[in-house]
């Protein structure tokens, strides 16, 4: 998952996108046809250590991102469909709100380790404290997402990860 969001996070990321199309790209057309996708999407995700898509879940993004109908993908239409796919992978609803997305994993619960300073702000669906690790005494802004009040579409909640992972 972390090196998925570092793909995604990473500013050359059309260079990564572009290294794969054209590492499957047929010389004679220049666009990738369902096959040729197949043959990226096997090679991304054992490269990033996932399940390859099955060929039906493959079919619906090929149809999906084929925005122009002619049956192969344009680089930018391969480009649509990379990045909604790792996001896709990244931020899956069943684990999106996880520990795991925001934080290393480390044993034990956050505040067995940080000292809660003051409480910064509370939003809509959680609370941002000064916390101070308790060893180095070196200060962390610590966000508490409330699960049951994230009504937040998908996308939304995907910048703030992006957001926070950059500061």
């Amino acid at each position: 998952r972390r090196e998925l969001l570092e793909v995604l996070s990473n500013p050359d990321i059309r260079k990564i996108a572009t290294k794969y199309y054209q590492a499957q790209l047929p010389k004679s057309q220049g666009r990738l046809g369902f096959r040729d996708l197949r043959h990226v999407l096997k090679a991304l995700n054992q490269h990033l250590g996932l399940p390859v898509p099955t060929t039906l879940a493959a079919e619906q993004l090929f149809k999906r991102y084929d925005f122009n109908g002619d049956g192969d993908l344009s680089f930018d239409e391969f480009f649509e469909l990379f990045v909604s796919s790792l996001r896709r992978v990244a931020f899956d609803r069943s684990v999106l709100l996880g520990r795991e997305v925001f934080v290393t994993r480390e044993p034990g619960k956050v505040w067995d380790i940080y000292h809660r300073v003051r409480t910064l702000g509370e939003g809509s669906f959680g609370s941002a404290h000064l916390g101070k690790h308790k060893r180095s005494k070196e200060e962390r802004v610590i966000k508490v997402v409330e699960k049951s009040k994230a009504r937040l579409p998908v996308e939304d909640i995907e910048k703030e990860i992006m957001v926070l992972r950059q500061v």
